[in-house]
């Protein structure tokens, strides 16, 4: 029974937060099924090339623990990603290991494909904030103009584009900022334009 167990801890994936409490377990419980039985567990055989993958695995998640992360955090975590599904293709096809390989493999490139996706949006975002930023910086100097139509338009704009940051980037909390700023500028030219069409009436 305790070597069923292990067998299946062994097969939840690392990456994962039950695959982590898994590989704790499974330190304890090769320890003691050592002790019971002087042998090593099935898990302590996997192919030398997913013991390098699921290392590769683990540094992976490590660096990207303490988000928000920057475009190259998320670049060097696809390497790694990719580095470990490299190491799992080198699994032969009529090895004891392969079908692990294979399911391990499946979960990597699921995890290769979301880390992707985060550093198109990570990449997306700094571009927005960068270029907003210089547009919302030079509305906030005319702040003193009279309100137009065509300048109520283009803050409009700018909050909009600032509202489109996703929160999880490095360029949000910035964009939120600036957005407060904005928002009251608009709110502030809105009042103005109120107050104008009350006078002239």
């Amino acid at each position: 029974e305790l070597q069923a167990g292990l067998e299946k801890l062994s097969e939840i994936p690392p990456n994962t937060v039950a695959g982590k409490l898994a590989q704790a377990e499974l330190a304890t419980f090769q320890q003691n099924y050592q002790g019971l039985t002087g042998k090593s567990t099935p898990a302590s055989q996997s192919h030398p090339a997913i013991q390098a993958a699921q290392q590769y695995a683990t540094q992976a998640d490590k660096i990207i623990q303490s988000p928000p992360s920057t475009v190259e955090t998320w670049k060097t975590a696809a390497a790694l990603w990719q580095t470990a599904i490299t190491q799992l293709e080198q699994v032969p096809a009529n090895s004891p290991s392969a079908a692990e390989a294979k399911t391990l493999r499946v979960n990597y490139i699921n995890n290769l494909q979301q880390i992707q996706a985060k550093q198109t949006l990570e990449q997306n975002a700094k571009q927005t904030l960068s270029q907003v930023r210089e547009q919302a910086q030079r509305l906030m100097e005319k702040r003193d103009k009279p309100p137009t139509p065509a300048l109520l338009t283009e803050l409009q704009t700018v909050i909009g584009e600032l509202q489109a940051i996703p929160p999880g980037t490095t360029a949000y909390d910035e964009a939120q900022r600036l957005l407060v700023q904005v928002e009251q500028q608009f709110r502030d030219m809105q009042a103005g334009v109120k107050l104008q069409s009350q006078s002239q009436g």
